[in-house]
């Protein structure tokens, strides 16, 4: 049955589905590749879904569903953005937001320990050439 809805799946660098870059190789420049963070999935990957779709549709305003990280980076434009948002967006429904567990640290040495040093190993594991999981890097073909 056709209610008159368009449904579209927008898509976030850094999965497997976004390694077609037109001009970045994901394995050869892995680094430039990977050089973004959850601020530019809301400044530049949400904002330029929203705009393509409004332009598309010849909307002025969508409805926008968003699960996990869909909508963290929602609530993160609202959040930074808010004029923009009233302006694009009619409604929002957010499911199962990613969250950073703080609270949690109270409750569980485990949790307390793994945030403690999220920064450090995030820096870490980016020295050492890993900018995406189960890619290969320098240090996980040495020898090959």
């Amino acid at each position: 049955m056709d209610a008159g809805y368009d449904v579209w799946l927008g898509n976030l660098r850094g999965n497997k589905y976004s390694r077609r870059h037109l001009t970045l190789d994901p394995v050869a420049n892995a680094r430039e590749f990977f050089e973004f963070d959850i601020g530019h999935h809301e400044r530049v990957d949400l904002v330029s879904i929203i705009d393509y779709i409004k332009r598309e549709t010849k909307s002025d305003k969508i409805a926008y569903v968003g699960h996990s990280m869909g909508t963290t980076i929602m609530f993160r434009l609202a959040a930074n953005q808010q004029a923009y948002v009233e302006a694009s967006i009619s409604t929002f429904v957010g499911l199962g937001p990613v969250i950073v567990p703080t609270n949690a640290q109270q409750q569980s040495p485990v949790v307390s320990s793994a945030v403690s040093i999220q920064d450090y190993l995030y820096e870490l594991l980016y020295y050492l050439g890993f900018y995406s999981l189960f890619s290969p890097t320098r240090l996980s073909t040495f020898g090959l």
